[in-house]
């Protein structure tokens, strides 16, 4: 309480004069003017949050909606996809067991079939064992005989060759000898002349070879500096060369070595492969005689065959000709399912894809209206005219600054046609721009959704009939042919 005692008696003491009064109000005017600035844009900053929260949750409401749409289409195809995915299991299975019956009558005539292979096989072993016996007694003869035979003439032959050999020892004795001493007294006299004559001869080119000894020294010597002069770089390309010679050999040495290899391999499997050659050709005799029991043994099979085929003709002519009265009826079932499918496809013409899809406008196709500026517009006007008031007292003007999109902002809806409210919210409009109620924002999509569900129903109770029709004549059919009994 001091304190503003003291000021009071100050303020007392010291009155203002004239020009601290028309600074305090001045002071106070612009004090007020900028209070009334950051008023405005409190409020549209506001304003703007406001719209762009409205904004999202109207994003994101419609996105919800347009998943649960998509959910239940897909429901709607999944529960089509299944009822197809039954249909054709259940012809599958029918169709497995009609074949699993047929495979199994071929079973039965394939066994019977191999035990009479089996039977007439065994027989033909047997027989081939007999004829096997004898013709190892009769191999077992001949082969005494030629022992005989070759013992008579070994005894023969040893004895003519005992004979020969000691006439011809003999006579090679002699030969022997008289070519040794010929040979004696040929090297004596040719050794004697030939003494005598190199005698002479190496006295002469002793002679004759010192002489030229000397001179080609002299030459080697002179051409010799002249070489070394000349010719270093030859030098060294040719031991260059001399170390590539060194490894090329051993190069072909070790390919020689290897075409070595390479011929004893060949050669060996040469030899091979006349083995085995041999050893083929005694196979294939074998199977050219299974070749034949087999060949009158099918001949056998295709006479049944034959017989059974032209019973089962028979059995097919009766068939197709069931088959293709139900193959009629069905033709006309198929012409009033198409006609349906005609008529549900000239209904969905009649709808946009847009339609399709959405079950009722977006928000951002209608004309919301933005935040109202009657106040705002109202306020600036009277702060404008504030403003150039005071200018003119103060002598000097002073513009102010208004912002751009209060200048622009759209006039809210009472003002443009006077019949919608505003509303600080999302809301729903007809097609002649009326407001809707909040009881009656999904009629549109309750009716295109019951449109749908009704055409799904219509194809589903049509798909339902014809199945029974085709489950029908599938039953008849297979007790048919379950009733037809397959010869042996």
């Amino acid at each position: 309480m001091a304190p503003k005692s003291a000021t009071k008696k100050k303020a007392k003491k010291k009155p203002l004069t004239e020009e601290e009064k028309k600074a305090k109000a001045d002071f106070d005017a612009l004090k007020a003017v900028e209070m009334r600035k950051k008023a405005i844009r409190d409020r549209k900053s506001a304003f703007k949050n406001a719209m762009i929260d409205e904004e999202k949750l109207s994003v994101k409401s419609m996105l919800e909606i347009h998943k649960k749409w998509r959910s239940i289409l897909r429901i709607a195809k999944i529960k089509e996809q299944r009822d197809d995915i039954d249909w054709l299991t259940k012809n599958h299975v029918r169709q497995m067991e009609l074949k699993d019956h047929i495979i199994g009558l071929y079973r039965e005539q394939l066994y019977e079939s191999e035990a009479q292979r089996r039977s007439a096989q065994i027989k033909h072993l047997s027989m081939l064992d007999a004829s096997i016996d004898i013709h190892y007694l009769r191999t077992a003869k001949m082969e005494e005989e030629f022992q005989e035979q070759v013992k008579n003439l070994e005894d023969s032959f040893m004895t003519e060759r005992k004979l020969m050999t000691t006439n011809f020892s003999n006579e090679k004795k002699e030969l022997k000898d008289v070519i040794l001493a010929m040979k004696v007294q040929a090297e004596e006299s040719i050794y004697d002349r030939r003494q005598n004559k190199d005698i002479e001869e190496f006295n002469m080119l002793k002679i004759t070879l010192e002489l030229g000894v000397e001179e080609i020294e002299r030459r080697i010597e002179r051409t010799h500096k002249s070489y070394l002069a000349n010719t270093e770089a030859t030098t060294i390309s040719f031991k260059n060369l001399v170390a590539k010679d060194i490894v090329k050999s051993h190069l072909i040495e070790r390919r020689m070595r290897t075409l070595i290899n390479l011929h004893e391999n060949i050669s060996y499997w040469r030899v091979r492969m006349v083995i085995q050659g041999k050893e083929f050709n005694k196979v294939n005799q074998k199977m050219k005689d299974e070749k034949e029991c087999l060949l009158n043994h099918y001949t056998a099979l295709k006479r049944l065959l034959g017989r059974i085929k032209h019973h089962e003709r028979d059995n097919l002519k009766e068939v197709s000709r069931n088959v293709s009265d139900a193959k009629n009826h069905l033709m006309d079932k198929l012409v009033v399912a198409q006609r349906v499918l005609h008529l549900a496809k000239r209904a969905n013409k009649l709808e946009t894809e847009h339609e399709k899809i959405f079950p009722f406008e977006p928000l951002h196709c209608f004309n919301i209206p933005t935040v109202p500026g009657l106040v705002l517009d109202r306020e600036l006007a009277e702060d404008e005219t504030t403003k150039k008031s005071e200018a003119k007292m103060l002598g000097h003007s002073v513009a102010l600054l208004v912002p751009t999109q209060f200048q622009v902002e759209p006039k809210p809806p009472e003002v443009i046609n006077g019949k919608n409210p505003f509303h600080w919210g999302t809301y729903a409009l007809d097609e002649n721009g009326n407001e809707v109620e909040e009881s009656h924002y999904m009629a549109n999509f309750n009716k295109r959704f019951n449109k749908v569900k009704l055409d799904l129903l219509t194809i589903q109770t049509e798909r339902n009939r014809l199945s029974e029709e085709n489950s029908k004549l599938i039953n008849g059919l297979q007790k048919y042919m379950d009733s037809q009994i397959m010869p042996k």
